[in-house]
C-alpha cells in the first residue's frame, strides 16, 4: 500500500496512476449520460442525437476498460487524459447541440 493513496499501489517505474477502473472517467461518463438523458426527455436534443453520443459515450467506457485491464486495473496519466479528452468532446457536441 503506497501511503497517502488507500489500496491502490502504484507501479513502480510504470507512471500509473493509482486510479481504479473508472474512477474519474466514469463518475464522468455517468454525469454525461444523465445529461444527454434529461435533454432528450426535455427535447433539447433529438432522440438520435442523443442515441449518438450515448453509443461514443459507450466507446469511451469501453476503451477505458480495456486500458485499464492491460495494466492491473488502472490506467495510466496518458491513458487518462486521453479519455477526458475525448469526454471533452461530448461534453463540447452537446453544449453546441443545447444552444443552437
Amino acid at each position: 500500500m503506497q501511503p497517502g493513496w488507500g489500496a491502490a499501489p502504484v507501479r513502480p517505474g510504470w507512471g500509473a496512476a493509482p486510479v481504479q477502473p473508472g474512477w474519474q472517467v466514469l463518475n464522468r461518463d455517468q454525469q454525461q449520460m444523465q445529461s444527454i438523458d434529461r435533454l432528450a426527455r426535455e427535447g433539447r436534443i433529438s432522440p438520435w442525437e442523443a442515441q449518438r453520443l450515448e453509443q461514443q459515450d459507450r466507446r469511451i467506457w469501453r476503451q477505458e476498460q480495456r486500458d485499464a485491464a492491460r495494466h492491473g486495473g488502472y490506467l495510466t496519466p496518458g491513458e487518462q487524459r486521453r479519455l477526458n479528452r475525448e469526454e471533452n468532446r461530448i461534453n463540447d457536441q452537446l453544449r453546441r447541440d443545447v444552444w443552437r
